[in-house]
């Protein structure tokens, strides 16, 4: 890997690119990818995308027979979301601060 290319990167591999650089990769302002050097060269992977948007199912107890669910092809036990693991799951989405919609 180049010496700049070494120099641009920080401790979890990423590197932040200009906006012509990303025009050209057809990527925009504020995007980031991943550089890994291989056998082959470098190679670029998209980031993930920032967690907007989280279902939640507090229970599995359903009085509907619905044959488009998936709960009519698996052999789980009923159950309820515990309110401990629900309060871990609002502090978590908290802490990654990137969550906008929670649905039900």
């Amino acid at each position: 890997m180049s010496r700049y290319l070494s120099e641009k990167l920080d401790g979890a591999g990423r590197i932040t690119l200009s906006e012509e650089q990303l025009g050209r990769m057809g990527l925009g302002p504020g995007d980031e990818i991943l550089l890994r050097e291989t056998a082959n060269g470098l190679v670029l992977l998209p980031l993930d995308p920032p967690l907007r948007k989280v279902y939640v199912e507090p229970t599995t107890r359903c009085n509907l027979q619905c044959p488009m669910c998936m709960r009519q092809s698996w052999d789980e036990p009923l159950a309820d979301l515990s309110w401990e693991a629900y309060e871990r799951l609002i502090a978590g989405l908290q802490e990654m601060g990137t969550c906008r919609r929670m649905s039900f």
